[in-house]
Order: structure tokens, then sequence, then C-alpha cells
């Protein structure tokens, strides 16, 4: 596993048997997870919504919705709710 952290971004790499999995944020913000080069994830939390929070999450057919969803909570706990 290996990371790479800057002002702007972090992505992180997991080599493994399956293949490459990075982790990080994409071309617009959001937060992307990606096997091969291939989007397994998008995960955008939309700004200035009322009455709460909104995320837009796109993804892959192939793949278990329910982990992304939980990942998408965890992500908000980590990086959006205060202390």
């Amino acid at each position: 596993m290996s990371r790479s952290l800057n002002i702007f971004s972090y992505q992180m790499n997991v080599d493994s048997p399956i293949g490459e999995v990075k982790l990080g944020y994409g071309m617009k913000g959001s937060h992307q997870f990606r096997l091969n080069d291939k989007i397994l994830c998008d995960i955008d939390k939309k700004k200035l919504t009322i009455g709460g929070d909104e995320y837009h999450i796109e993804i892959d057919d192939t793949q278990d919705q329910h982990v992304f969803l939980l990942i998408t909570i965890a992500l908000d706990r980590i990086y959006y709710t205060k202390k």
C-alpha cells in the first residue's frame, strides 16, 4: 500500500491479488474508487443543499452497492461531521 498526499488531494494505491486498487479524489473533487483504472464508485457530496446533506453516488453495476453506501456514510463522518 502506498499513499500520496498534497495540499489539494490524496490518493492511496493498494496492490492486491485482484489488481491495483486506487482510492482518491476524482477530477471534479469527488471520492473515487478504481480497480485496474476502471471506476467502481464515484461519491460526490452536493454543496449548498437545504435541509441536510445530499450525495450523488455512481456505482458500477457489477459491484455490491451496500458496501459503497456504507463507505459513503464513513466518509461523511470522517470529513464532514464536526467533532
